[in-house]
C-alpha cells in the first residue's frame, strides 16, 4: 500500500494558502486506487491511518469551537421552533414530549454518521476534505457493484436536494420577517400595509447579508440571532406564565396521523446537513466537532433537544386549541413588550438568512465553477449570482399566493433525503468497506435499513399532507 508523502506541507504550513481543491499541495495521492483491497472479507478495506486529512486541510479564515457552536444552534433551533408547539397540541402533548429528544437524537446520530463518513473517505481518497454531495458521489462510486450505477446520478440528487430545501428555507424566513414587520406596523401604528411593500424594503438588507463572503464574518451575526432568539423565548415564557387565563388541557395522545407530520417538521426546523460538513470542514480544529463527548454537535444538541421539548410542552399547555400556527401570534396585540418579542423574533430570522443563501449559492456556483474560475471577473460573477439569488427569492414570494404548502412540500421530501437516506445510506457502504462482511457491518446494516424505512414513510406522510392542503387552499380560492 501506497504510504502518504511526508513531504507535503502540514496544516499549520497550509494557513496562508487559500482552500483550492485543484492546488496539488492538498492532494497527497488522488488515485482512487491508492488503497489496497484485501482478499477475503466481502470488500474490506486497509484503510491507510497514518494519512489524517485534518493535516492537510487549510481554510484562509478559521472559524472557532465557540463560533461554530453559535453557526449551528442559530441554524437547527432557529425562530422554526415556535410552529412546533401547534404541532404538540394535535399529536398529543405527551407523545411529543417524548418524541422531540429522540429525534434530535436520530439527527445527531446521522450527522455524526455523515461527518465520519466524509471523514474516512477523505483518507481513502487522501484528499483533505470533501463537500456532501462528492461525499455522496465518491461513496457510491468506491461502493459495491450494485451502488455504482447510482454514483453519477446521486450528485445531481443531492445538489439538487439541496438547492430545493435550503433556497425554499430562504424564501421562507424571508416572507415571516416581512409578516412580522406588518403586524409590527398595524399593532404600533394602526394602520393596514400589504406584505408586498415590506418585501421590497427588505430587499435592501438581504442584498446586504447576501454579500458576506465567510462563514468566520457571520459568526457575531449567529451571535447576535442566538441572542435575540432566546430573549424571544424568555418573553413568550414571561406573557405565559403572567397571563391569568386557565391553562388549556389539550390531549395527551393524539391520533396517529399526525405524529409523521410533527416528525418532518422537527427534522426540518433542525435540518442543517447542508452546510454540516462546510461547518466542520472551516473550522480552526475540525477534529472537535464530533471527536469528544465536548464535540459542537454534543454541545449544540443535546441540552437544545430538551430546552426545546420544555417550551413547546409549555406553550401547548397553556394555549391548547387556541394556540397559533406560529406561537408568538398568541402574544397580546397592543402589548409593547410583546412587539418586543416579534421584533426580537424577527432579528434571529433575519441572523439566519445568510447560511440559506451560502447553500444555495454553492450548488450553483459549484455548477458554473469550470466555467469562470479562470476568468479575470471570477469575483464579480460570484457577487452576480448573489444578487440574482436575492432577486429571485423576491420574484418568488410575491408570485406565489401561499408560498408555505410548498416549501412545506420540498421541504418534507427533502429533509427525508439529505438527512436521513443519504447519511444512513453513505455510511452503510463506508462501514461495508472497511469492515467487510463481518457481524458488526450487518448489525450497522440492520440500523441504517430501519432509518431509512422511517425516512420513507416520514417522505410520504408529509407529501400527501402537503397536497392535500395545496389541493384544499385552492379548491377554497376557486
Amino acid at each position: 500500500m501506497s504510504k502518504p508523502d511526508t513531504s507535503l506541507p502540514s496544516r499549520r504550513q497550509l494557513q496562508s494558502i487559500p482552500l483550492n481543491f485543484d492546488n496539488p499541495a492538498f492532494e497527497a495521492d488522488s488515485n482512487y486506487h491508492a488503497v489496497e483491497i484485501k482478499s477475503g472479507i466481502g470488500g474490506q478495506l486497509d484503510v491507510d491511518k497514518a494519512y489524517d486529512p485534518h493535516d492537510y486541510c487549510s481554510v484562509e479564515h478559521p472559524t472557532s469551537f465557540w463560533g461554530t457552536v453559535f453557526h449551528t444552534i442559530i441554524l437547527m433551533a432557529g425562530p422554526g421552533v415556535l410552529s412546533i408547539p401547534i404541532l404538540f397540541v394535535e399529536a398529543g402533548y405527551l407523545t411529543s414530549t417524548i418524541l422531540m429528544p429522540c429525534l434530535f437524537y436520530l439527527y445527531m446520530h446521522n450527522a455524526k454518521m455523515l461527518v465520519w463518513s466524509e471523514y474516512q473517505l477523505c483518507r481513502i481518497l487522501k484528499k483533505p476534505t470533501l463537500p456532501y454531495p462528492e461525499v455522496v458521489h465518491d461513496t457510491f462510486k468506491e461502493g459495491p457493484k450494485f451502488s455504482q450505477w447510482f454514483s453519477k446520478w446521486s450528485r445531481r440528487l443531492t445538489y439538487l436536494v439541496f438547492f430545493i430545501v435550503w433556497y425554499s428555507y430562504y424564501c421562507y424566513n424571508y416572507v415571516i420577517v416581512c409578516q412580522n414587520l406588518q403586524v409590527l406596523w398595524r399593532n404600533m401604528f394602526h394602520e393596514e400595509i400589504s406584505v408586498n411593500i415590506f418585501l421590497e424594503i427588505f430587499i435592501v438588507p438581504m442584498l446586504i447579508l447576501g454579500c458576506i463572503p465567510k462563514l468566520k464574518y457571520l459568526v457575531p451575526i449567529s451571535f447576535l440571532g442566538t441572542i435575540c432568539h432566546g430573549l424571544s423565548l424568555i418573553l413568550i415564557m414571561y406573557f405565559i406564565f403572567t397571563d391569568p387565563s386557565p391553562w388549556s388541557t389539550p390531549p395527551m395522545i393524539g391520533h396517529w396521523s399526525n405524529i409523521p407530520i410533527l416528525m418532518g417538521s422537527v427534522l426540518l426546523s433542525v435540518n442543517i446537513s447542508g452546510i454540516l460538513i462546510k461547518l466542520k470542514n472551516e473550522m480552526q480544529e475540525p477534529r472537535r466537532f464530533t471527536s469528544t463527548w465536548f464535540s459542537v454537535i454534543t454541545v449544540s444538541f443535546v441540552p437544545t433537544s430538551f430546552l426545546y421539548a420544555g417550551f413547546c410542552l409549555i406553550c401547548a399547555l397553556k394555549y391548547g386549541k387556541s394556540i397559533q400556527p406560529s406561537v408568538i401570534q398568541n402574544l397580546p396585540q397592543n402589548d409593547f413588550f410583546a412587539q418586543i418579542g416579534i421584533a426580537l423574533s424577527s432579528i434571529a430570522i433575519i441572523c439566519q438568512q445568510p447560511f440559506g443563501l451560502i447553500v444555495s449559492y454553492d450548488v450553483i456556483w459549484n455548477l458554473i465553477n469550470g466555467k469562470v474560475q479562470h476568468s479575470k471577473h471570477s469575483m464579480v460573477w460570484e457577487y452576480i449570482l448573489k444578487v440574482v439569488l436575492v432577486f429571485l427569492a423576491f420574484i418568488i414570494s410575491i408570485a406565489l399566493p401561499n408560498i408555505f404548502l410548498f416549501i412545506s412540500l420540498g421541504g418534507s421530501v427533502g429533509t427525508s433525503i439529505d438527512s436521513l437516506i443519504l447519511p444512513a445510506a453513505v455510511c452503510t457502504i463506508m462501514k461495508w468497506k472497511i469492515f467487510g462482511n463481518e457481524g458488526k457491518f450487518w448489525f450497522i446494516f440492520s440500523k441504517n435499513f430501519i432509518i431509512i424505512l422511517l425516512a420513507i414513510v416520514l417522505a410520504i406522510f408529509g407529501c400527501s399532507d402537503c397536497i392535500n392542503q395545496i389541493m384544499e387552499y385552492y379548491f377554497n380560492q376557486s
